[in-house]
């Protein structure tokens, strides 16, 4: 028996999110990933970060074949309080260096203002490759 598989991919698409202001408490998708998509790597920009002292805090996760709302980056990696980019790979969470996604799906953002003064703007962004 041999386990040889036709399915290949001759692209990488990158995504970007809408910019999101001050959003409210809570589980926001923002990019939609296509069934057969292998997720290559994820990033998170933080334009306005939560301000310094707060409880504030932002996680990166998926929804679709399972749902994990800070399986991609977790909120002490992406240090909500502080402007930069961050990205997935390299970090501690959960599907942190890819995931396959069998059936279609979304990054997700989990926000939790806590006591900022400041709201949040942030873009999250995608590469990955879906498999025909």
């Amino acid at each position: 028996m041999d386990y040889y598989a036709n399915a290949a991919a001759d692209n990488i698409r990158f995504a970007r999110s809408k910019i999101i202001m001050a959003p409210a408490d809570g589980l926001h998708s923002v990019i939609r990933i296509p069934s057969k998509a292998f997720l290559l790597e994820t990033f998170i920009q933080l334009v306005t970060p939560y301000s310094g002292t707060s409880t504030g805090s932002i996680t990166v996760g998926i929804e679709g074949p399972v749902s994990d709302p800070d399986g991609l980056l977790v909120d002490t990696y992406i240090s909500s309080e502080a402007a930069g980019i961050s990205r997935a790979s390299g970090g501690s969470a959960a599907l942190a260096e890819g995931y396959w996604f069998n059936k279609s799906g979304a990054i997700t953002i989990t926000t939790a203002k806590g006591d900022s003064s400041a709201d949040i703007t942030c873009v999250v962004f995608a590469f990955f490759s879906v498999l025909h």
